[in-house]
């Protein structure tokens, strides 16, 4: 994940915490940026691990948990279970 693209989704958070008004649309927003991001490469950590912070803000913990355990394996090079 690029710098300007990680600063990029970072801002989007700050402002979703500051304005309860626009949490959901900033959230999106930067959601929107990380899957961009990872369409270029899908293995970066970064943003798995951004893309797991935005859905644990969006409310949907069993996504957020799956995305921050792949990252772990990943990290520990221990292959994916094959179901």
């Amino acid at each position: 994940m690029k710098k300007k693209e990680r600063a990029r989704v970072m801002v989007l958070l700050k402002e979703a915490d500051a304005t309860p008004l626009f949490h959901l649309y900033c959230c999106m927003q930067a959601l929107r940026v990380v899957q961009q991001s990872m369409a270029t490469n899908g293995d970066d950590p970064v943003a798995i691990g951004l893309l797991a912070a935005i859905w644990l803000r969006l409310g949907a913990s069993r996504r957020a948990r799956g995305l921050l355990q792949s990252r772990i394996v990943q990290r520990s090079k221990i292959p994916h279970p094959q179901y």
